[in-house]
């Protein structure tokens, strides 16, 4: 029996929490994101509790709020505070009890939590060729960490083999504000990256670029562009994945999520691949016949192996005078202006 359905895995609700509650299934009924969102804010939902909430027990149907109260006041308590242990013990549905036995590499709760959000509103980027999409505009000021995970490419699009993928990363807001995926050569996917760089500015210590095989025909074509790249060394650039390294920025971004140190990402594509990514005897890999692209270059972007230190980038600087960034004019293409005001007119 699901765990929810014991009447003593019950904690009874303040006021104000049962008619937040309230609110909440109203808005979760009539599919209102917005509403569902503010009233998870106030109840203070962590991401998988919102998901049991919405629809995480048997056949879809949504946790009570007061039995994931006793969740989270004794359940995780019982289960060392481990998620998974919890779910393996007291399963809210079927799938749940086999969580453990499948080893997923990323918290599946979280994500489950995130893709529980609902799926942001995108912008195609403009230049890009039609293969990045931002869930918000630069904002003036601030610059961008960048993780490019490289594939050889192809002419014909196959979904059996890798793409080129590049994550744009706001360390403010601690979330991916634009993603570039393609199948394209190394040197023409370098030029969208180009584009990339030239709306959302490149942080101090560069690109990091996977070099390991096509990598390095696409850090010729950035430095061509003179986009700063990051290297270990002088006259040294990209990150070589070994053995040692691969772990280390995958462990890095496996305690980011389960941490709650990283927003929701929002893009589908990324959230797929976190949950197909599985712990086996030797290492973190993705299930066979699916990809890792997008998780290897967030985890690229986010890596503290690529980082001097964490320096003023993490602290909102000073806001410049409007439409500059670094003393330059914004420039953006009118379609990207006229799609975000859209956007927000749709919102009001």
């Amino acid at each position: 029996m699901p765990f929810y359905l014991e009447p003593g895995y019950r904690v009874a609700l303040t006021p104000d929490e049962d008619r937040l509650n309230k609110k909440l299934q109203v808005a979760w009924k009539a599919g209102n994101p917005l509403g569902i969102d503010e009233c998870c804010k106030s109840l203070d939902l962590s991401a998988d509790e919102r998901s049991y909430r919405l629809g995480g027990g048997v056949d879809g149907a949504a946790v009570p709020l007061k039995a994931l109260k006793w969740r989270r006041q004794y359940g995780l308590g019982k289960c060392r505070n481990d998620p998974a242990r919890f779910a393996q013990e007291y399963p809210a549905n079927l799938a749940e009890a086999f969580l453990a036995s499948g080893r997923p590499a990323f918290s599946p709760h979280v994500i489950a939590g995130w893709k529980a959000m609902g799926e942001p509103d995108l912008l195609d980027v403009p230049g890009c060729r039609g293969n990045a999409q931002a869930t918000s505009l630069p904002v003036a000021g601030r610059r961008y960490r960048y993780g490019v995970d490289v594939a050889e490419g192809c002419e014909v699009p196959d979904d059996s083999l890798d793409y080129t993928a590049c994550i744009v990363h706001d360390p403010i807001e601690k979330r991916v504000v634009a993603l570039y995926r393609s199948q394209e050569t190394p040197r023409v996917a370098a030029g969208g990256i180009v584009a990339l760089t030239k709306r959302y500015p490149v942080d101090n210590d560069g690109v990091v670029v996977e070099r390991n095989g096509p990598g390095l025909a696409l850090l010729d074509r950035l430095v061509d562009a003179q986009v700063p790249v990051w290297g270990p060394r002088p006259k040294e650039i990209g990150f070589r994945t070994t053995g040692e390294s691969r772990p280390f920025i995958l462990g890095f971004l496996q305690d980011q999520i389960r941490d709650n140190a990283v927003q929701n990402p929002g893009f589908p594509v990324l959230l797929d691949e976190l949950q197909d990514m599985q712990q086996t005897r030797s290492r973190l890999d993705h299930v066979s016949g699916r990809h890792d692209d997008t998780v290897i270059a967030w985890a690229l972007a986010l890596s503290p192996l690529a980082r001097a230190s964490e320096r003023a980038e993490d602290v909102e600087p000073a806001k410049p005078d409007p439409g500059k960034v670094s003393g330059k004019p914004v420039t953006l293409d009118i379609a990207w202006e006229l799609e975000q005001a859209r956007l927000e007119d749709d919102q009001e």
